[in-house]
């Protein structure tokens, strides 16, 4: 039986290349937040 390496399986996220933008609103009794990514 052949071994599966885990460093082959293994899948790194890398999220320091992803953009994001993040806006918050507040009004006298709520708040919203949306979080867009690069593509929208």
């Amino acid at each position: 039986m052949k071994k599966i390496s885990t460093a082959a399986t293994k899948q790194s996220r890398n999220f320091s290349e992803q953009e994001l933008t993040i806006g918050w609103g507040l009004a006298d009794r709520s708040s919203y937040y949306c979080i867009l990514d690069e593509g929208g």
